[in-house]
């Protein structure tokens, strides 16, 4: 079944019938993708309260640790089950993949890979931000400086996610490139009261 599991995974970032999946399922990929190879569920703090991709895949991940407890090769059949229902074959091995070839390394789950060949470099300065990932952050502003005050898919700015993060190299660089600190959120919150809420007192000194 390890095997199975591993060509499996292999299968599902190269190929465009994981597309056909719903989040739900793709979030259970990854709960089982990262418990089957840890056996445990995350060590890590739960994300903040303004990151929602990273707050789902965490409780997923969450969910299949408590329901698989102890039970990874049962972990590793269901990841490999989702798989056979969206058409990879374990008699195909490597000749299953339909994903134009690409080398894709170590395997990895479906979610995880979606985000690093989608978005572009407006999803990775948002993750920057939010990762608090300064020479990310400069490398992607020098390349292009318009994505300053761009909003991600959940309508946050880079520095409303470095703010609600506490991350206050990210915040002061992003002030230093003339961030606006009045952009307001969904809930119609700028960066300072964000990082109020979330008690950032070093970064509430940044914002105010």
């Amino acid at each position: 079944m390890a095997e199975h599991f591993t060509q499996a995974s292999e299968w599902l970032v190269s190929t465009p019938a994981a597309a056909s999946l719903s989040t739900e399922t793709k979030l259970e990929l990854y709960g089982l993708f990262k418990f089957a190879n840890s056996g445990s569920g995350p060590t890590t703090p739960r994300p903040g309260m303004f990151a929602f991709e990273a707050k789902a895949k965490y409780d997923a991940w969450t969910r299949v640790a408590a329901e698989y407890a102890g039970r990874e090769p049962d972990a590793r059949a269901r990841y490999v089950e989702i798989a056979q229902s969206v058409g990879w074959d374990e008699d195909e091995g490597d000749e299953g993949k339909s994903g134009g070839g690409i080398s894709l390394g170590p395997p990895m789950s479906v979610m995880a890979h979606e985000e690093e060949v989608s978005g572009g470099e407006s999803s990775l300065v948002h993750d920057a931000a939010s990762d608090g990932a300064v020479n990310d952050l400069k490398a992607i502003l020098l390349l292009d400086p318009s994505l300053l005050d761009s909003k991600d898919e959940f309508g946050f700015t880079p520095l409303h996610l470095a703010a609600d993060r506490g991350h206050a190299d990210a915040v002061a660089l992003l002030l230093s490139k003339g961030a606006d600190k009045t952009i307001l959120d969904p809930d119609d919150q700028t960066a300072l009261e964000i990082a109020t809420v979330s008690g950032r007192d070093d970064v509430v000194t940044l914002l105010a």
